[in-house]
């Protein structure tokens, strides 16, 4: 089992050490575990969350979301990007 809140915070805690000056707001849901190849999920965060990173580059605060969500009463794992513009 893989702790994907930990990988993301991890991941996001790299993000910001590139950009310390940035002003993103990152919410992380709790204790989100799955059964994944943890290398491969590393992998799959990282991207994503960069990419989500690169995206807001131009917004003065963004609001960047992962978490989960009940769709077709399966739970299933997402992340959001929100642009928050000020």
């Amino acid at each position: 089992m893989v702790d994907l809140s930990s990988v993301v915070r991890a991941t996001v805690k790299q993000l910001v050490a590139t950009e310390p000056g940035r002003k993103v707001e990152v919410v992380v849901q709790d204790h989100l575990m799955a059964d994944l190849d943890p290398v491969l999920a590393r992998a799959l965060i990282e991207n994503l969350l960069s990419n989500a990173w690169k995206f807001t580059s131009k917004v003065p605060l963004a609001r960047v979301e992962f978490g989960s969500t009940v769709v077709a009463h399966e739970e299933r794992a997402c992340a959001t990007t929100v642009l928050v513009s000020t």
